[in-house]
């Protein structure tokens, strides 16, 4: 009965794409404590999914409870409950698939009522087994996500890091933190001039004053820091990758700056305290005499490069439009001047291609990579269409700036889309 009723949910669990990746033992938990510390987890994200009206994401995210109630099924339990356990097993899991099912139909109005009978049961589930194993957190290492203990404090036997909560991330497409926690300071070496080179010094500092070091943040796309800088209009873009210096919490970039005016800088990275992904701004003054920022209007979803083509479609359950705080799929197609399709995509930081979108009137931005995860070999090629899921959470302009290698040249694509509501 248990198998059947969650055939349909646990398959979902098998085509997750996270930035923030996914700790390999939870599909896998090896008993209670690690049982429950996952669908505490994903219970928690599942909660603030239905709170922010992200239903395509729903089914996902609940999923990651299938195994650990089936761990929780065969558990032991305390002395006289045990004949309890196939009934709360198994009204969890009908309630699972329900969460699954409303979330897959788009029916946000009804799963705040189904997520809190799931709760339910899971407190009635709970009194069966002891609070420690019910409450357990697990600590696990940033470099090696194999290592799991279960004593705060202890160091990876392999690298002798910090070990950090477990934690899994609440969105495997659009994930922000609702109380931001790190903050940067930008200084550049010297003045910075429009066509010059500068060099800059990054501080990233704690909420308490503390700095942010490496040993504190998840790799991501085989960078713990990337800047990612953009001018007033949002048509400039620079990606840049970042290193660390000997003093805590330091780190240096540099770019060209192309013309003058306020630019604004963006370090993205994810604290390994809590798995989501963090934008820490700051700006930039450029000499020289700036431009008015000028904001052409509709879509522009086709462009050319270094003699290719590239054209982006918008594919979702309400429309060939981008629509605010809904889930759907981009496509980006590459072809060559002659409308031949390219196959030779090669890898930039572990993805085929990066897409960043900045909306114009905010300070919100999006960074995306195609589905299928990390490509973590260099000879492997792509194309010549990519797939990415994108959650547009508000209304407004995105300028979308395309990252991509052929034949060894690195290719910046720009796009533009209206958000609607």
């Amino acid at each position: 009965m248990i198998g059947r009723l969650f055939a349909l949910v646990f398959s979902l669990s098998a085509v997750l794409h996270a930035d923030v990746p996914l700790p390999p033992a939870v599909l896998q938990p090896a008993d209670a404590t690690e049982a429950w510390n996952i669908i505490r987890l994903a219970t928690a994200n599942t909660a603030r999914l239905v709170r922010e009206r992200r239903p395509l994401e729903v089914a996902t995210q609940i999923s990651l409870c299938s195994p650990a109630l089936r761990m929780l099924a065969r558990s032991p339990v305390k002395a006289g409950r045990e004949g309890d356990m196939t009934q709360l097993t198994t009204r969890a899991f009908a309630q699972v698939n329900l969460l699954a099912r409303d979330g897959m139909a788009e029916n946000a109005d009804g799963l705040p009522a189904v997520l809190t009978e799931f709760e339910k049961s899971l407190a009635e589930l709970a009194t069966c087994f002891d609070t420690a194993v019910v409450k357990s957190e697990l600590y696990t290492c940033q470099m090696h996500p194999e290592v799991l203990e279960r004593e705060n404090g202890k160091k990876c036997p392999t690298c002798a890091a910090t070990l950090f909560p477990r934690c899994i991330p609440y969105s495997f497409i659009h994930a922000r933190a609702e109380k931001p926690g790190i903050q940067m300071a930008v200084k550049p070496v010297a003045p910075a001039q429009a066509g010059k080179e500068v060099k800059l010094t990054l501080t990233l500092g704690h909420a308490d004053g503390t700095p942010v070091e490496e040993s504190a943040l998840w790799p991501m796309h085989t960078q713990k820091v990337h800047l990612i800088v953009t001018n007033a209009d949002k048509k400039e873009f620079h990606h840049l990758a970042v290193k660390a210096v000997s003093t805590a919490g330091e780190y240096v970039a540099a770019f060209t700056p192309a013309s003058a005016g306020t630019y604004r800088l963006h370090a993205a990275l994810t604290p390994a305290g809590t798995g989501i992904p963090e934008y820490p701004a700051a700006e930039l003054p450029v000499a020289g005499e700036a431009k008015g920022a000028v904001i052409p209007e509709g879509d522009q979803l086709s462009a050319s490069a270094e003699g290719f083509k590239f054209q982006l479609s918008i594919a979702g359950t309400k429309g060939y439009q981008l629509r605010a705080g809904e889930t759907q799929m981009l496509h980006l197609r590459v072809t060559d001047a002659s409308g031949q399709p390219v196959n030779r995509l090669e890898p930039i930081w572990q993805a085929f291609a990066h897409l960043t979108a900045f909306y114009v009137e905010s300070d919100t931005l999006l960074q995306l990579h195609p589905t299928g995860g990390d490509i973590l070999r260099e000879d492997l090629r792509g194309g010549p269409a990519l797939a990415f899921k994108i959650y547009s959470p508000e209304v407004g302009t995105l300028r979308l700036h395309a990252q991509l290698r052929i034949d060894g040249k690195d290719i910046r694509v720009p796009f533009q889309a209206r958000v609607m509501p």
